[in-house]
């Protein structure tokens, strides 16, 4: 269920939204998961080219099982809670706008639990995250637009971790500058990508830290005024989940189709591919998944779909012990509420 109030003030907003779901498995029922997740924000328009925006989160979710930090052995999936706020300041005018972001927020992860019922601790992965983003954009046609952007990502552990004989602090710093292009090309093309570099300096020698190629990109295709296809790719680091290394580089990609049988049934095809390298240790993970899906609005707020998907993992590496790929095959109904 989806829930958004909103002003509708010719200048200021405040609002806020709310949205809840589950995840309920039939013959597994350890895998259930919830997503709870609320925002209030609020915007102040100082001049018709400057405004100032703020705004607060709660999230609480689980990992997917595909997750880096979801090893083999594992009773249920790994919930977390992540609370924050959001303060925003931009410039506009016709061919400029300067948007600019500050995000704080604290990431807490319950502690997983094996099948035979012993702990896992992850006390280790508690974190405040500080982000700064800035992007600054200049329109040479109405359709056509160039930015520059800086990101700078603050991690903070709560507590080190014990790793090769000595508690180690993960803390890290890491710095993005790219540079890209959004545009709408006629009907038929439009999109927003990103190229640049990136580095991330880790507190902890022990803890080599990563650079390279930083990418981000969504583009979308209308071969028919029914038919959209949607092409996503990127390339970043996170936190690895697991204690011998502090991050890894994530490279994704995927596609996916969406076709308008009627104005009220939609059927869907995507598939995505996820790969986590790993800094300090040799290991490598690959996540491949693909699946179709149908949706049918019975009307503006009530949406029913059905869905069949696979997903596979692949771990390979002398830092993984045994076996720990997996495939799955899901298929499933659901509800989706707009109240």
């Amino acid at each position: 269920a989806d829930v958004l109030a909103r002003t509708n003030w010719s200048v200021h907003e405040i609002g806020a939204s709310v949205s809840a779901s589950r995840e309920e498995y039939q013959d597994f029922s350890d895998e259930s998961t919830n997503d709870l997740r609320a925002r209030a924000f609020g915007r102040l328009d100082v001049t018709r080219e400057i405004a100032l925006g703020a705004a607060v989160f709660i999230q609480e979710s689980s990992e997917k099982r595909s997750d880096p930090s979801s090893s083999a052995g594992l009773r249920t999936p790994i919930d977390y809670t992540r609370t924050g706020a959001e303060l925003s300041a931009n410039y506009t005018n016709d061919r400029v706008r300067w948007a600019n972001t500050v995000t704080l927020s604290e990431v807490d992860y319950d502690d997983a639990v094996t099948i035979g019922g012993a702990p896992i601790d992850q006390d280790f992965r508690d974190r405040t995250n500080t982000q700064l983003w800035s992007r600054l954009t200049y329109a040479l046609t109405p359709n056509l637009a160039v930015f520059g952007q800086g990101v700078a990502d603050q991690r903070e552990y709560d507590t080190p971790t014990f790793v090769n004989g000595a508690f180690r602090s993960r803390d890290s710093t890491s710095y993005t500058a790219s540079v890209g292009a959004d545009f709408e090309l006629d009907a038929l093309l439009r999109g927003e990508v990103a190229v640049g570099y990136l580095t991330e300096e880790m507190d902890d020698s022990f803890f080599s830290g990563s650079s390279g190629l930083a990418v981000d990109g969504r583009l979308e295709w209308f071969p028919t005024r029914l038919t959209t296809v949607t092409f996503n790719g990127g390339r970043r680091t996170i936190d690895s989940g697991i204690q011998a290394t502090a991050s890894s580089f994530m490279t994704d990609f995927g596609v996916r189709v969406d076709h308008e049988l009627r104005r009220n049934v939609i059927v869907s095809a995507y598939t995505d591919f996820t790969n986590y390298d790993f800094d300090e240790i040799d290991r490598s993970d690959d996540v491949m998944e693909f699946g179709f899906l149908g949706t049918y609005k019975v009307n503006k707020r009530v949406h029913l779909n059905a869905f069949a998907r696979r997903v596979s993992r692949d771990r390979s590496g002398t830092a993984i012990l045994g076996d720990q790929d997996f495939e799955a095959n899901l298929l499933g109904i659901g509800v989706r509420i707009y109240p």
